[in-house]
């Protein structure tokens, strides 16, 4: 009863509790009633049980390792209160990437206020393509497949800003579980004085930025719940947005929407053919 108890701390021990019993009165059976079994029709369905059964728990504590395996363990198992960090799973990543594919693709049209675009940097001195620069004036319409796709380079490519910005590396589509919370993130990097949490997002300049405003706010606000998790260190949000073409009008409201939050966030803006440029291979 002693060990029992003691199995009763978290869902892992409560699951090997569970089968340590059904195989206590599978044996109880057996020593007490095997001789009373005298015909197969009697013993055929304890012994398909005891086949059974195993392969039965096999297969369901593998499936909740490789889907829930954060869910298994209990706050007292911690060492610490720090996070428990995990790389997301390749269906999560493109539910996610889906997700923000989605949310650009709702976003109502702006009008198009050319006076207040902010002319691209040069990046070779050399001579460019006149019809490369007229296919490249309008931004092409993209369906939900190639949104998603545009949002996976550019969060590659901008993490990869971020690592000689910092100067470490990152740890990319992290999944962070602590205190029964988890929070998805696009990128994860720390040193000996701080953990920068990078949210990368991809947005088209002619799409109303509302929505993506309330997605970063929504994001802000979930990191302050799991900055308890880092009690030793600082943490820094890096925030990196990703336009087909950088407005004045957008980068201005989204900075000033950010410093409205009073977090400690930076934020950077990034345009989608300079990176493709410094990046593709």
């Amino acid at each position: 009863m002693k060990n029992a108890r003691g199995l009763t701390k978290n869902p892992l021990g409560i699951i090997g509790l569970f089968i340590s019993l059904i195989y206590g009165f599978a044996c109880l059976v057996l020593s007490t009633s095997i001789s009373n079994l005298n015909s197969p029709v009697e013993r055929i369905p304890l012994i398909w049980f005891i086949i059974i059964f195993p392969i039965v728990i096999l297969g369901a504590f593998l499936y909740l390792v490789v889907n829930h395996h954060e869910k298994l363990y209990a706050p007292s198992d911690f060492r610490d209160d720090n996070a428990f960090i995990e790389t997301m799973s390749g269906k999560k990543i493109k539910e996610k990437q889906e997700k923000e594919a989605e949310l650009l693709s709702s976003a109502e049209e702006e009008e198009d206020l050319t006076t207040n675009k902010i002319p691209e940097p040069k990046i070779k001195e050399e001579p460019v393509n006149q019809e490369k620069t007229e296919a490249t004036k309008e931004t092409p319409k993209l369906d939900k497949q190639e949104i998603a796709i545009r949002f996976a380079n550019s969060e590659k490519w901008a993490i990869k800003e971020l690592e000689l910005k910092y100067n470490i590396p990152f740890r990319t589509n992290q999944r962070i579980v602590t205190n029964n919370m988890k929070l998805e993130l696009d990128a994860y990097g720390q040193n000996s004085s701080k953990v920068i949490i990078a949210e990368v997002k991809y947005w088209h300049s002619h799409r109303s930025v509302k929505p993506l405003l309330l997605s970063i706010q929504e994001f802000v606000l979930k990191i302050d719940r799991f900055k308890r998790g880092f009690s030793n260190k600082k943490v820094e949000l890096a925030i990196v947005i990703v336009f087909d073409e950088i407005r004045k009008t957008n980068v201005d409201r989204i900075t000033e929407f950010i410093s409205e939050l009073g977090k400690d966030v930076s934020v950077e803006f990034k345009q989608y053919s300079q990176l493709e440029s410094d990046y593709k291979e």
